[in-house]
């Protein structure tokens, strides 16, 4: 029961994240935002796994998760809470801040459970069924903030997601019994000062790749569908309907992982993730951004799970929080930088040049990675 518990708690409170930075930007953008205001929005969001994910991953390898799930709990809906009370663009920012701490305790403690809860034989399938929540609540949450929207007012929208608040903290304190407790004592002591592999580095760079793809899909389609003059809900739809086709392809996941290996399959994956991209500013109407998108779900539905794989597979079980709070801190990086300067690079020039640059980058990834296996077949593979 402890794997379908956690995967149940990451569906519902990502279902809120997800919401919450869908409504925070189209809310700002009608109250007058610019594109770059709207990237630091993101931004804002962002931060704090730039800035707290390694230590949480510090404190999973040595306190209970039990705290660790009830302290990310209180900081999202405490940021919810003050969002739907007072919907200006000061308080998003902060409603988003607190937010990205919720989402940074969430990432690094469930994939941490995941993990180490899953035998060699079971984690492919626990990653891909971990992922396809990811893949639900990427559907659920932008659809449901549309909705609000459309018919509360962009002012009461985030109020909608106060229901489904409740239900996570219900579930969290009925179920705090399910969720394992604290470390033994001295499992972690060194992870601090415990060397990584070159190869867990590279793959922890290349994971910023996977991330900055899956991250700015959103920022673009939202500033290119509000610029078309789209609907909340459309631009909504669009948004979810990578994590539809995403959902459908991890659900073949493992077998195809076992049939082709993990290097060359998250290669391949980066590769149509960067053809989703060349093609984003030629998409002009709704329809045209949703087919867009369902390529993008078919590179990104292989990216998260694999790279989790490779970084199990070159860390002690032991460190792995730490390991999951670096990769979450590389990705922050970029995911900090990346919205407020290609915001205002859409703004100064336009969407064709900013979305090229993102296809080379990603496509740079996929190379990277093939080039890498040939040099040092089965990186990360932790015997």
């Amino acid at each position: 029961m402890q794997i379908p518990y956690i995967l149940l708690i990451q569906f519902l409170s990502f279902t809120v994240v997800m919401g919450s930075r869908t409504i925070f930007s189209l809310t700002a953008l009608e109250f007058g935002a610019t594109e770059f205001e709207v990237g630091t929005l993101a931004a804002a969001n962002q931060a704090p796994a730039l800035l707290f994910s390694f230590l949480i991953g510090l404190m999973a390898d040595r306190f209970s998760a039990r705290v660790l799930f009830l302290a990310g709990f209180a900081c999202g809906a405490l940021g919810i809470a003050l969002a739907a009370a007072h919907s200006t663009i000061p308080v998003f920012y902060v409603a988003s801040a607190l937010g990205g701490i919720w989402s940074a305790f969430l990432v690094v403690l469930i994939q941490r459970l995941v993990g180490l809860l899953s035998t060699r034989e079971s984690m492919a399938r626990n990653f891909s069924n971990q992922a396809m929540m990811n893949s639900l609540s990427g559907i659920s949450g932008p659809i449901m903030a549309g909705y609000a929207i459309e018919h509360l007012g962009h002012a009461q929208a985030v109020g909608a997601l106060l229901p489904v608040l409740l239900l996570i903290g219900i579930l969290l304190v009925a179920g705090l019994r399910l969720l394992p407790g604290a470390p033994q004592r001295g499992t972690a002591r060194d992870t601090a000062a415990a060397p990584l592999d070159r190869s867990l580095v590279r793959i922890m760079l290349i994971s910023s790749a996977v991330q900055l793809a899956m991250e700015l899909f959103p920022f673009y389609v939202t500033l290119h569908g509000h610029a078309l003059g789209m609907s909340a809900s459309a631009i909504g739809f669009a948004i979810s309907s990578s994590s539809v086709v995403s959902l459908t392809v991890r659900i073949i996941l493992p077998r195809i992982v076992k049939r082709y290996g993990e290097e060359r399959m998250l290669s391949s994956a980066l590769y149509v993730a960067a053809a989703a991209f060349a093609l984003l500013p030629f998409s002009s109407s709704a329809g045209a951004m949703v087919a867009v998108a369902l390529l993008l779900g078919v590179g990104m539905a292989f990216g998260g799970p694999l790279v989790l794989m490779l970084v199990y597979r070159g860390v002690a079980r032991e460190r792995a929080g730490a390991a999951i709070g670096l990769r979450m801190t590389a990705n922050g990086a970029t995911r900090v930088c990346v919205p407020p300067l290609f915001g205002a690079l859409v703004g100064m020039t336009n969407l064709f040049g900013v979305a090229l640059f993102t296809a080379v980058l990603v496509g740079a990834s996929g190379w990277a990675i093939m080039r890498g296996d040939r040099a040092a077949p089965g990186i990360g593979r932790r015997e």
